[in-house]
């Protein structure tokens, strides 16, 4: 298991290892220390490899992914997972802008919340948030599911085409449905419905992601499990109505 410390070897030189394995490879799993906030760390990764990162990173940290499983302990800065095509990333912290941005497949999974366009152009990736998401999230989405346990800010899903969006909090809203262009409906939906239906999503996405290969120490404390979600389908009082709107 290489164990690389990134206060004393160069990023660069880093990546450079990561991109030069093969699927065959028996360096299954790395442990990156001291990141520092650095950029890209585990980007353009190819292989079905785990890639565990303790701290937290700058921009694009695994970004152009695909098939890799990538930990991150700690926050994450603009872009994280961006044009992800498959694979697995985890921020146990808070993401910055554009967490998911143009993500055409796999899953990335934030316990903290992210911030503005969230899930912007996604092509067909699966977004679970514990928290909240800033504004502009799911702009431009066109397939592919956003699951936000906590509130959407303004303009969630403007001009959206064919993504599902599923909001357990409240939507903000800066101007009439009506308004909006490319916007066909506005389905209001009591609280429980909302929750079962994002709840079922995210138990599905979230199964659907299961590797046996995965480090315990992906099960954080703080993580979305099959128990807070079954916890929270029975939370809300029916005639409680939210602000969640399906686009």
């Amino acid at each position: 298991m290489p164990d690389i410390d990134l206060s004393v070897t160069p990023l660069r030189e880093l990546n450079a290892a990561l991109h030069q394995l093969t699927p065959e490879t028996n360096e299954r799993h790395w442990v990156i220390e001291h990141p520092a906030g650095g950029h890209a760390i585990a980007a353009g990764l190819n292989v079905p490899v785990t890639v565990e990162i303790n701290g937290s990173v700058g921009y694009y940290c695994a970004g152009m992914n695909k098939l890799a499983t990538v930990l991150v302990h700690g926050s994450a800065g603009v872009g994280v997972a961006e044009n992800m095509m498959s694979g697995f990333v985890h921020v146990s912290g808070d993401a910055s802008q554009a967490a998911g941005a143009r993500g055409a497949g796999g899953l990335l999974r934030i316990d903290g919340n992210a911030s503005s366009r969230c899930g912007i152009s996604m092509k067909g990736i699966d977004i679970v948030v514990q928290g909240s998401v800033g504004h502009m999230s799911a702009f431009m989405a066109q397939s592919g599911n956003l699951v936000v346990f906590g509130d959407a800010g303004d303009s969630l899903g403007d001009s959206i085409y064919e993504a599902r969006l599923f909001v357990r909090g409240s939507v903000k809203a800066s101007a009439p449905i009506a308004s909006r262009r490319r916007c066909a409906t506005s389905i209001r939906l009591p609280c429980t419905t909302c929750s079962l239906v994002g709840a079922s999503t995210a138990r599905s996405i979230l199964a659907s992601s299961s590797d046996t290969g995965r480090p315990a120490r992906s099960t954080l404390s703080t993580s979305i499990t099959q128990e807070s979600i079954d916890g929270r389908d029975a939370e809300d009082d029916a005639t409680q109505v939210c602000d969640v709107r399906r686009l």
